[in-house]
Parts: C-alpha cells; sequence; structure tokens
C-alpha cells in the first residue's frame, strides 16, 4: 500500500481571500438601563460583549430557550448554574436582596 502525504496548500498571509467573510450581525435589542432583576442584568451583559443568547446559553451548558426565559423573567436558573451566571454577568442577586422587615 502506498501511502500519500497529505499537504495543506494556504494562500500567503498578505493576498486576500476571494470571499470577504460576512459582516457580524448586527444587534437590534436594547439592554436595561438600570437593571434589576437577574434576567434583566443577564441580558445586558450579554449585549454588551455581543452576544447572541445561543452563544450564552453554549458557555452556560444550557438551552438558548432557557436563556430568553431568563431574560423574560419567566424562569429563574437552576441553583447550580448561579456560579457560572454570577461570574458571567458580574450580578448576584443574593447580595441584592431586601432583609425581611420584622413585624
Amino acid at each position: 500500500m502506498n501511502l500519500v502525504p497529505c499537504v495543506a496548500i494556504l494562500p500567503p498571509a498578505n493576498q486576500v481571500l476571494a470571499q470577504p467573510l460576512p459582516p457580524p450581525l448586527e444587534c437590534t435589542q436594547t439592554a436595561f438601563k438600570t437593571p434589576e432583576t437577574l434576567g434583566e442584568h443577564l441580558k445586558r451583559r450579554r449585549l454588551e460583549v455581543h452576544l447572541i443568547q445561543s452563544q450564552l446559553a453554549k458557555r452556560l451548558g444550557v438551552h438558548r430557550v432557557s436563556v430568553q426565559n431568563w431574560e423574560r423573567n419567566i424562569y429563574q436558573p437552576a441553583t447550580e448554574l448561579m456560579p457560572k451566571i454570577i461570574e458571567f454577568s458580574g450580578y448576584d442577586p443574593q447580595q441584592w436582596q431586601q432583609p425581611a422587615i420584622p413585624r
């Protein structure tokens, strides 16, 4: 059996490709100026770093619909995901909870 080495031939670094890459997607969403909920903080941070929901979902290891539901405040993330979410968003909801007022 004759083996033929495989060599990739790449264009020189200064050569322009025939078809340029498509421009990045333009985001038309707006973030909350003063986010109050975890979902609002998550959306604001996601838009600041120019991610779409599926990209954030992949980083967190969840489905895109989960991120969508969190941002809409339909559901709250599972407790085991909170460390990753806090690290990404920089917002810890436990710090901002109002203490119960004794009666």
